[in-house]
Parts: C-alpha cells; sequence; structure tokens
C-alpha cells in the first residue's frame, strides 16, 4: 500500500498530510490486513504533501514528480511508514515493490495503453454527460498536458498523466535507492525425497545476505516462511 502510495502520487492517503483512506481489520489468522479506498487522487490530483500547501505555485508539477520515495523517513507522526523503512530488510522490500511497480506500469509505458483505451472506452458517454465537470476537450488533453479550471486549489491546476509519470519514472530510474543493484533469484531446483511427503529446493540468489521461503497449503492462509541457508 505506502508503495503504491508512493509511485502512483496518491496523497489522499495516508502517506498524505491527512494520512487517512485506509482502514485496518484484523483477519481469522490474527493478521492486521491494510485495506485502501477513496483512490480517484492518485496520479497527483491530490497535491499537498504537507500541511501549509507544499508543494504550491509554480513547482508543483516538479514536487509530485520528483516526490522522494523515501517520503515520512525520520517522521514520527507517520509511525506506520517511519517503523518500515527506518528498518533497512523492510526498507528493501519496499523499494523492491516500488520498483516492480515502475518497470511493469510506467517503464515499459504500459499505463499509457491503458489509459488511451480507457478513455476511448468511456469517451461517447462523457462528451454527452450534461453534467460533467471538465469539458470534453479538457478531458482528453489531460493525457498529456496540464489543464486548470482557475479560481483556486479544487480547480487546478491538474499535472498531465504522462507529464507526471513520465518524469517520474525518470526521477526515480535515477535516485540512489533504485541505482542499487537488487537481489535476484538466478535458479530454482525441486526434488522429491520421499513420494507425496517431502521436497528439496534449492535456489541460487545473488546480492542477498538473507532468503526465505514462503509456503501455504490454501489460498486463504497466511504464508508460512522457513529461512533458507547456504
Amino acid at each position: 500500500m505506502l508503495a503504491f502510495n508512493n509511485i502512483f502520487v496518491n496523497l489522499d492517503s495516508y502517506t498524505g498530510p491527512f494520512k487517512q483512506n485506509y482502514y485496518l481489520c484484523k483477519d481469522d489468522h490474527d493478521k492486521m490486513n491494510a485495506i485502501a479506498w477513496d483512490l480517484n487522487m492518485s496520479f497527483g490530483a491530490f497535491r499537498l504533501i504537507n500541511f501549509g500547501g507544499d508543494p504550491g505555485g509554480p513547482t508543483i508539477s516538479q514536487s509530485l514528480q520528483q516526490m522522494n520515495p523515501l517520503l515520512r523517513l525520520g517522521d514520527n507522526s507517520y509511525p506506520l511508514i517511519n517503523k518500515i523503512l527506518g528498518d533497512a530488510r523492510y526498507q528493501k522490500m519496499y523499494i523492491a515493490h516500488c520498483r516492480t511497480m515502475l518497470d511493469e506500469n510506467f517503464a515499459n509505458n504500459l499505463y499509457y495503453g491503458r489509459a488511451d483505451t480507457m478513455q476511448n472506452i468511456i469517451y461517447n458517454d462523457y462528451d454527452s454527460d450534461p453534467s460533467k465537470i471538465f469539458s470534453t476537450a479538457n478531458f482528453m488533453s489531460n493525457i498529456n498536458s496540464t489543464i486548470s479550471l482557475g479560481g483556486g486549489p479544487g480547480n487546478g491546476p491538474f499535472i498531465g498523466l504522462t507529464e507526471l509519470m513520465n518524469a517520474r519514472n525518470t526521477y526515480l530510474q535515477a535516485h540512489a535507492e533504485f541505482q542499487k543493484v537488487p537481489q535476484t533469484i538466478n535458479t530454482i531446483a525441486t526434488s522429491a525425497v520421499s513420494p507425496n511427503t517431502t521436497v528439496d529446493i534449492t535456489v541460487d540468489v545473488s546480492n542477498s545476505n538473507y532468503v526465505y521461503l514462503a509456503y501455504r497449503n490454501s489460498v486463504a492462509e497466511p504464508f508460512t516462511k522457513v529461512e533458507m541457508f547456504s
């Protein structure tokens, strides 16, 4: 959830100034699960990073494009972020999630094709909607360009989707945390020791100090993790 909020610039969330729009629910296995909601302000539509209007004025686009992936680290008023990013192992896992989201959605430009498809699907209905807030021209151009209705924060400016995420991808790919060589699973081998009872699992992993095997017997169960050793 925290990786999503940061990569997708979803600031109407726990990562934003109001620390909101999520529930913590305990499941039948006594695990706390974060359930996010109200995601419509992703992609920089909610533009406040801190109270007091920061970012603001002419730097707003750059502030969103270059939002630090380690935002809130060291800020005790954000314990959910600070405790995770303050732990070296969890920070690596967090950055790995960020890298996966970035590579699988933005670095390959997949998001733009998806946005274009969705825009085409709803174009006729949007164009004929008598109660729409933005003009059809705004609706079409905001994929690539900033739009504004004028008259205050609630009316923009709203940064274009590609204007935000192409620059954000460039910024993050050059960030020191993303420049580090990630852990890599090179090979996985299995062999049965006794039929239907025991399986030997061998993996070759580079650039890592620890490896865990996670398994479960059904999709409804939490994973059990077992540390693997050289």
